[in-house]
């Protein structure tokens, strides 16, 4: 073989890996998931006021109402606001708070409703999805008959921003005037919790409601370099 066909052999080969280098790059970008894209993780904890002490003393966003199956109506624009792709966050157990959680849980005054954690890349608000708190795993067994539903949302910017779409379903006893019937009755009420927070990362947050708390805090995730840094 000349030296000459060498070249150009190489030239050939060169240009292919080229190529293939710059599709697989678009490709990636089109995914929204470079190969060296920083992921976090997340963990919170959503606590109830044991007591329900600030129920009537407070003024917050009043309940929603509720149609003949208990559930929230929805309209078109909140239920295409809930698609999301379950492959781009990973529920995942809970660490970083499991001191303050065994403390809270322990508490009396406190009732813990959920704890759990989840890992996701660190992504800009045009590529930045909702994840449903019920496609995470729940690492508490609440014995409160008050449940969560709603969303979270991760937006990376020069800060961290959390955004939480969370509504606190509460069942309240209250009488009930219809002589044929028992004189209480139990009532279905919902409570729309919606908060924005500024974070930085490894720093614990608390969100503050009459009805419900949370605790949060992000931290982002290891690379493999940095472990071998170490």
């Amino acid at each position: 073989m000349t030296a000459g066909l060498i070249n150009r052999t190489m030239k050939i080969l060169t240009t292919i890996l080229l190529l293939f280098l710059s599709i697989s790059s678009a490709l990636a970008e089109e995914a929204g998931t470079p190969p060296d894209l920083k992921e976090y993780d997340v963990e919170v904890i959503l606590f109830e006021d044991a007591h329900a002490r600030y129920m009537s003393s407070q003024t917050w966003d009043q309940p929603q109402p509720q149609n003949d199956g208990g559930i929230i109506e929805k309209t078109g624009e909140d239920v295409d606001a809930r698609q999301h792709d379950p492959t781009n966050f990973k529920s995942i157990k809970p660490s970083i708070l499991k001191a303050k959680y065994k403390r809270m849980n322990a508490s009396s005054e406190y009732k813990v409703l959920f704890y759990g954690a989840w890992r996701q890349p660190g992504l800009d608000k045009n590529k930045a999805f909702e994840i449903d708190i019920n496609d995470l795993k729940n690492a508490h067994k609440s014995k409160s008959k008050n449940t969560l539903t709603g969303r979270f949302k991760l937006v990376l910017a020069r800060y961290l921003h959390l955004y939480t779409d969370l509504q606190y379903h509460r069942d309240s006893v209250v009488p009930v005037t219809d002589e044929l019937q028992d004189n209480t009755g139990i009532r279905h009420d919902v409570y729309p919790l919606k908060n924005h927070r500024r974070m930085r990362s490894k720093e614990l947050h608390y969100i503050d409601h009459p009805l419900v708390g949370m605790l949060v805090q992000i931290n982002p995730v290891k690379q493999k370099d940095d472990k071998k840094s170490q």
